[in-house]
């Protein structure tokens, strides 16, 4: 069953509902329509539906008679129909008020009656008395599992419900056809309905269901009458059938309900839906000669059965919630669609069809026998038999145990637009579907043909295949051309213009078994980017598509321009994709988020009704409005989607709703083979050649109403359901300290533990390593020690099943460390039943040797799932992983855009300057503030450009403030204003630098004349004060009405950036390796100048600092190494680190001081054994500082001679050093830890090799080269490079044969910035080469040694050292040899 929830502004919410005892598996997805009329009504834990039933008995059936008669009420007839079937009864002054609102507790004693609830239980709610009327109501529904309280433990019997609510749960539990006009114009107070009851209300009202009163009002929000409920129930079950009724030689209007054991439906025909309620029990219902056109839910019967005989059902849902139910198909029964949603017991017998079953995740232990036919089943259940033989979860497969049928169906006549068959025509205007909440998509007339090509062979431009080159050009390649070889999904297809054709009034794509430039297949991809594109509105497609195994065929848009970032935070809308494995369905999707790979996507299927599917031609559709997005199937609506976002690289907030959907798409169509869609199937010999048959393409602008105005996505708590891994001390994670065993998983398929850990490294990604239990300062965690980094950052995971409420906020908190400095992606997302999608963004943590904690804030904005998954990802880097301290925890809402200090972004100190990041109204970060004024700001989503409105300007420039608040601001520097303005007429405006409270100005006012035209505009401010983080930058407007226009805002600080320093200040200190002896350092011994000490000195051996301290004199600083002046920088973190031992154990302390000031002290022992010492020291002005290591006398130091070594002294911004030198391991002298593999052959090809450390080198063993150079790398990846920089490659190289292999450096998208062939001798062989990046990379150097021109067969060593890769000039910043630029 599913639940409603009505939050408090009346919102209704859809969950999965289990009961309270026996639920069904988690995870469980039902469609709305499986739902059982008002079971729904009440199951709630915000604020739960209102509603009501009937109370107690009349003591005679003439008083309600002589009552209606008497008042002569319009529902007369229908509540004495209620009243003689027992479902009805009055009051104890033996009064029926029909015109009274139903009440909570009458609505429940209704449903009691109704449906039959015959579980029993006790009322938990504080406010329900077991002497009450309803109280045995109550509690059978509440046992039963179909309602729930308040928060506070009340049930609140007396609260009503309103015409909107019961419209809209009646409509989707009733499932109601869509109407295509929501608009109810009709009624005068049509605008009064609430958002979310529109499509309901509408539905209801369409239908005749739902009726308005006579002065022509709806009144939505109106209470409902008991004798409205009572009509509204006859409308939508006009015949009920009670205990052992039968019922012969009927035709049904609308939906019939049987209530209870027994019933017999013979020889009848049901036009709407039929529903074995829950009353049967563990009883029996029959069908006999019966044709049902809708629906028959069956939620009652056992072991008793339920028989179907010579009866044709379109669709039967099975969901039952207590037990198994046994169904019976015997005779000619014919059955469409079998929804397996609990567990069944189906036999169907000889003679009987079955044309698809679907098992679902909460049908496990479902058994199907018989020697019926049946032509597909689909399972996601455990433990599912086939006439005895187990089938395997999340298979689909054509049934051959009970007898086959062989997929029939000509090839159907084209039909018209918005439709399965017919003559093709071309109209003016599509068919838009169905009726939708918000907004209605409108009448016909409201979409207005733009573009469109029907394939009839006009046109000026045709090519040799008549396809018009006008409309479309040819994407042609393996995607390689693009640097995405099998265009970024490993699909196997070449694209040649030459597999596309116009003939017969139909585009032709054809995909042909004629490898082609290094691929298998042939097709086809065409697409508009060249000559169309276009931002909002419907584009459909009439079509016909390939069936079989490894066919792809797509009809999507792409974004003329990447505006937002690379894929998919720019966006992806895929109007229609199928995968020819399941000619059944097809599927909508669209991709949106950050880049790859933290990219998201949501998306739908679409089922074909019986008797059709992908092979004939069908009309898809998506229509485009600002902030929703609809998905057609011949002009059904099944797909609605209104919450997406986007995310730049490095920006400080989301991009406006509803980007990435804002800007210009162009159009796509082409058939692909193989790839990642259909996990990677290829298709059989036999299938090929094959096609994708296109009859138009057509696009239509919105003219008859305006487009819809978008809102900011919202997603409403809801509650958790039965079922639900409950938090222990508020902590959803369970075992938090390792207690229990750490399940292994390596095998594909293979359960994780539901409740406790798991370390997963499936031998698909090429993953390994081991998983155990270390202290940490006594606190355990988990330590994953990586022997295989894989393919993949899922390679190698450690994984918990938690619970996640759609709607509610969490806060996920976890220490991590590893063996050398890495990544970690840490997301919580869904499993295979979900598609794997993400709930919330990957966090990308950057774990170091030292011990950090880290946080990711996140709202679950998909539907509830009680088997979410939290995934630590550590692949691609054989560092060991440290993981403790895992809480999951519930949080509030966080304040998105707070006005507090905020750290320059890509060295700009405005945040959303651009005016397009943040809130819906564009303006997050500004505020407009006035005094004796009157003014407006607004943001144009078009233009994107700030407009101040001035209707009244005031006294002075400072009556009208346009304001940013928390800019750091630091004391003597420079910074540089830049924007672009221009007014309505010529004027002056100011900029200036305040204080937080606006009574210190830090940079006066400068004018800045505005004309006309937008121009661009500098300022330079001098700050003389000193450093403030609150800062604000000012606009001053007022003065003066009229309007003023800003854009493309920006504060930089002029020669010191906080974030992009230059290298020699990323390393102010200069040679800590000793690398160039003493240079650059300094020593101070006291007792030089004092006469004690002759012998103190220091002097640079092995590479290391020796210091020889003969006295350490009275004080700590008697004795120091010292380094001076140097700068950091404001808004700068450093690390601050060396290597120490001492011949005697001894402490030293370690000191950044201004001379004035000290900003880090810090006292270690040292011991004979070299230790590593690290601290981090957060700057927030600039600063000369100098860095003293004190090696006098410090309490607990005894007396004597001795040796203290020193190296590797560090003073260094965080993450500096990452970006400089990314290769980690380059000398193998930590084996392989850092690299990672890959070895095709471990999934197809005959590429062989091994890879192993050897002597300090890394030699890989090849047997086999493989096909492409690729099926053999070894490689790190997730190398961050930045726009503009210089980097150095060198490594060693040589082979045991003489061979070519390649050396590159490449993105995601398999773009090469370094790309080059290099012959190896059996001599090692230095190599070196330089790049500089055009554009911000996530990018990883790899060596490619698979296959070469003119290798041989034979087996060969490669092996590789000394491998470099670093940012030029880096070294000798660090070092002091020059001064880096």
């Amino acid at each position: 069953m599913e639940e409603i929830i009505i939050d408090q502004e009346g919102y209704f919410k859809m969950t999965a509902l289990s009961k309270k005892s026996g639920s069904s598996k988690p995870g469980t997805r039902l469609r709305k329509r499986t739902a059982l009329v008002l079971s729904l009504l009440l199951a709630a834990t915000h604020v739960p539906v209102t509603g009501g039933a009937w109370t107690t008995q009349v003591s005679a059936q003439s008083t309600l008679v002589n009552q209606l008669e008497e008042k002569s009420h319009w529902a007369a007839p229908v509540l004495q129909k209620w009243h003689n079937e027992g479902l009805l009864t009055g009051y104890p002054d033996g009064s029926l008020r029909p015109d009274q609102v139903i009440t909570r507790a009458e609505l429940v004693k209704l449903l009691h009656t109704m449906f039959g609830f015959n579980e029993q239980g006790s009322a938990s709610f504080h406010d329900v008395k077991a002497e009450q009327w309803f109280a045995a109501a109550v509690s059978a529904v509440e046992a039963a599992g179909y309602v729930r309280g308040y928060p506070d433990g009340s049930f609140r019997p007396s609260q009503a419900v309103t015409r909107e609510q019961a419209a809209h749960v009646l409509a989707g539990l009733f499932s109601l056809n869509a109407t295509a006009d929501t608009s109810l114009t009709g009624y005068k107070d049509a605008g009064d309905v609430s958002k979310y009851a529109q499509e309901s209300t509408a539905k209801l009202a369409a239908s005749g269901i739902l009726q308005g009163y006579p002065d022509g009002t709806l009144r939505p929000r109106t209470p409902l009458t008991r004798a409205e409920l009572v009509s509204l129930l006859e409308r939508l079950a006009p015949r009920m059938m009670k205990q052992g009724e039968t019922l012969t030689g009927e035709t049904v209007k609308g939906n019939l309900l049987v209530r209870a054991a027994g019933a017999v439906i013979r020889n009848t025909i049901v036009n709407g839906n039929v529903f074995l309620a829950a009353g049967i029990g563990e009883g029996d219902a029959s069908l006999e000669q019966t044709t049902v056109k809708g629906t028959l839910f069956v939620h009652g019967g056992g072991s008793n059965s339920i028989y179907l005989a010579d009866s044709s059902v379109e669709e039967l849902q099975l969901n039952k919630q207590e037990g198994p139910v046994r169904i019976v198909i015997s005779g000619a029964s014919e059955i469409g669609r079998v929804d397996v949603q609990t567990p069944a017991v189906i036999e169907v017998e000889e003679g009987a069809s079955i044309e698809v079953i679907h098992i679902h995740s909460g049908a496990a232990g479902t058994t199907i026998t018989g020697k019926g036919q049946i032509r597909e089943i689909t399972n996601e259940g455990d433990e599912v038999t086939l006439n005895g033989k187990t089938l395997g979860r999340g298979k689909t497969e054509p049934v051959g145990g009970v007898a086959p049928q062989t997929p029939g169906g000509t090839p159907q006549t084209p039909a018209a637009p918005g439709s399965g068959g017919g003559t093709p025509q071309i109209p003016s205007v599509p068919n838009p579907g169905s009726g939708n909440p918000q907004p209605e998509p409108g009448d016909e007339s409201d979409w207005t043909l733009v573009w469109s090509d029907e394939f009839d062979g006009t046109g000026s431009n045709l090519d040799v295949n008549g396809v018009n080159l006008d409309l479309w050009d040819y994407q042609l390649g393996t995607g390689a051309e693009y640097g995405l070889d099998g265009w970024g999904n490993n699909e196997q297809q070449y694209y040649r213009a030459e597999n596309a054709k116009v003939e017969n009034g139909s585009l032709i794509i054809e995909a042909r078994n004629d490898g082609y430039g290094g691929k298998p297949y042939t097709s086809s991809r065409l697409y508009t980017q060249p000559t169309f594109t276009k931002k909002y509105g419907r584009f459909e497609a009439r079509m016909k598509l390939p069936v079989g195994s490894g066919f792809w065929p797509a009809f999507w848009m792409m974004p003329a321009d990447n505006r937002y970032g690379g894929w998919a935070a720019s966006g992806e809308i895929d109007i229609m994709e199928a995968r020819g494995r399941l000619p059944g369905e097809v599927g909508g999707t669209i991709h949106y988020g950050e880049s790859w790979p933290l990219n998201r996507s949501t998306g739908a299927e679409y089922h074909f009704p019986e008797g059709t599917d992908i092979s004939d031609f069908h009309t898809y559709a998506v229509e485009w409005e600002p902030g929703v997005l609809r998905w057609y199937v011949d002009g059904e609506l099944y797909q609605e989607l209104t919450n997406w976002d986007s995310w730049g690289k490095n920006m400080p907030a989301k991009y406006a709703f509803p980007a990435p959907f804002d800007q210009e798409f162009y159009l796509i169509l082409n058939l692909a083979v193989g790839g990642n869609y259909d996990g990677g199937r290829n298709p059989d010999a036999s299938l090929l050649p094959s096609t994708m048959e296109v009859d138009y393409v057509r696009v239509y602008e919105l003219t008859g109403r305006p487009y819809n105005t978008p809102v900011e996505p919202q997603v409403l708590a809801e509650p958790l359901p039965e079922g639900a891994k409950e938090a222990v001390n508020g902590n959803y994670v369970h075992d938090m300290l390792y207690e229990q065993p750490i399940k292994e998983v390596a095998a594909d398929g293979e359960a994780l533990s539901p409740d406790y850990w798991n370390f997963v490294h499936i031998s698909t990604f090429g993953g390994n390593g081991t998983a155990a239990v270390e202290l940490l300062d006594g606190i355990p965690f988990a330590k994953l020690g990586i022997t295989a980094a894989g393919n993949a950052a899922h390679a190698v995971q450690l994984i918990q099943h938690v619970s996640l409420g759609k709607g509610r906020w969490y806060k996920l908190s976890f220490d991590a460390k590893a063996g050398a400095d890495r990544t970690m992606a840490v997301k919580l997302g869904g499993g295979a039943d979900r598609g794997w999608g993400a709930y919330s963004r990957t966090l990308e943590a950057q774990l170091s040797p030292e011990l950090q904690r880290y946080e990711l804030v996140f709202q679950m904005e998909k539907e509830t799932d009680l088997n979410a998954r939290l995934e630590f990802n550590a692949g691609l880097n054989m560092s060991s992983v440290w993981i403790g301290n895992v809480k999951l925890e519930e949080s509030n809402a966080p304040a998105l855009y707070p006005d507090e200090p905020k750290p320059p972004v890509n060295d700009n100190y405005i945040y959303n300057g651009t005016f397009d990041l943040g809130r819906i109204d564009r303006m997050t970060f500004w505020h407009l503030m006035t005094d004796g004024a009157a003014a407006t700001a607004a943001v144009d989503p078009a233009a994107r450009e700030l407009k101040a409105a001035i209707t009244d300007g005031g006294a002075s420039e400072t009556a009208v403030k346009l304001v940013q608040p928390g800019v750091r601001l630091v004391g003597g520097s420079s910074y540089k204003l830049s924007f672009d303005a221009r007014a309505d007429q010529e004027r002056t405006i100011q900029a200036a630098l305040w204080n937080k409270e606006g009574t210190v100005i830090y940079a006066a006012p400068q004018a800045i004349e505005l004309t006309e035209q937008m121009e661009i505009k500098t300022v330079t401010f001098e700050m003389q004060a000193p450093s403030d983080e609150e800062g604000q930058l000012v606009f001053l407007l007022g003065g003066r009405a009229g309007d003023v226009y800003l854009d493309n805002v920006s504060l930089t600080r002029e020669g010191n950036s906080a974030n992009e320093l230059s290298l020699d200040e990323q390393f102010p200190l200069k040679n800590g390796s000793f690398s160039r002896g003493t240079a650059n350092w300094s020593e101070h011994v006291q007792g030089r100048w004092d006469g004690w000490d002759q012998q103190t000195r220091y002097s640079v051996e092995d590479g290391e600092l020796k210091f020889h301290i003969s006295s350490a004199g009275n004080q700590p600083w008697d004795v120091m190494l010292m380094q001076t002046d140097f700068p950091l920088r404001s808004g700068s973190t450093y690390v601050v680190s060396m290597d120490a031992r001492s011949t005697m154990d001894r402490p030293v302390e370690l000191v950044i001081e201004t001379g004035q000031q000290r900003y880090l002290e810090e006292t270690v022992q040292l011991t004979d054994s070299m230790q590593h010492f690290s601290f981090e020291l957060p700057v927030n002005d600039d600063l000369e500082v100098s860095f003293r290591l004190l090696m006098g006398k410090l309490a607990g130091l005894q007396s004597g001679s001795h040796d203290i070594y020193v190296d590797n002294i560090r003073v260094e911004q965080k993450g500096a050093r990452d970006q400089a030198f990314l290769a980690v391991n380059g000398d193998f002298s930590d084996g392989l830890t850092g690299w990672g593999t890959h070895l095709q052959g471990q999934y197809d090809g005959p590429s062989s090799a091994s890879f192993q450390e050897d002597a300090g080198e890394a030699r890989v063993s090849i047997n086999h080269a493989g096909i492409n150079p690729w099926d053999i790398i070894l490689m790190q990846t997730n190398k961050s490079l930045k726009q503009g920089q210089t980097y150095l490659v060198s490594f060693k190289a040589r082979s045991t044969s003489p061979r070519a292999i390649e050396a590159v450096i490449d993105n995601h998208e398999y773009t090469r910035f370094l790309n080059e062939t290099i012959d190896l001798t059996s001599e090692m062989q230095i190599f070196s080469f330089e790049v500089t990046l055009e554009s911000d990379q996530n990018a990883g150097l790899k060596f490619l040694m698979g296959a070469a021109p003119g290798i041989g067969a034979d087996r060969h060593d490669i092996y590789i050292d000394d491998v470099q890769m670093e940012l030029k000039g880096a070294r000798e910043a660090i070092s002091g040899a020059t001064v880096a630029p």
